[in-house]
This record gives C-alpha cells, sequence and structure tokens, in this order.
C-alpha cells in the first residue's frame, strides 16, 4: 500500500509550531520542503535528509515513519500515511 501523504510536525514545548501536509511523492526532496531551522535541526541530530529521501522513494513511499528527533526543546516528526 501506498501512502498518500507527508505529515511534518514541529512541536516546542507544548506548542505545535509546524504542521504540514504534502503529498507522499514530495518525500523523495525532503530536504528542500523543510523550513530552515528544521533542516538545521535534523542535521545537528545527525538526520540525513538525502537519504530518507531515498529510502521513501525505494520503499515506494510505504506508510511510516521517516525521522523522529527530539533536542530536548524542539521534536520533529515526519512520516508517510
Amino acid at each position: 500500500m501506498k501512502a498518500e501523504w507527508l505529515r511534518v510536525r514541529v512541536t516546542g514545548g507544548r506548542h505545535r509550531t509546524v504542521d504540514l501536509l504534502y503529498g507522499a511523492r514530495a518525500a523523495a526532496d525532503l530536504g528542500a520542503l523543510l523550513p530552515a531551522s528544521v533542516r538545521q535541526m535534523l542535521v545537528q541530530t545527525e538526520a540525513d535528509l538525502a537519504g530518507l529521501g531515498e529510502r521513501a522513494e525505494r520503499s515506494d513511499f510505504e506508510p511510516g515513519w521517516l525521522v523522529r528527533a527530539d533536542n530536548g526543546v524542539t521534536r520533529v516528526d515526519i512520516w508517510l500515511e
């Protein structure tokens, strides 16, 4: 089953600061979609954005988590559904 949607959610403290919805195929170019501050946080937590997009493409956009990262201040959840 292919995912229909790419979800990006960023939470800082108790507040959701980013909640984005794209077509699932957008995951192939994940780094270009994310706000700079989110990209920077993911790079600092050693997430491989290009690798995540490639993995999503190879799996034919199978639903599931692409990345969950938390630096103690900000939490980033990115998944296909």
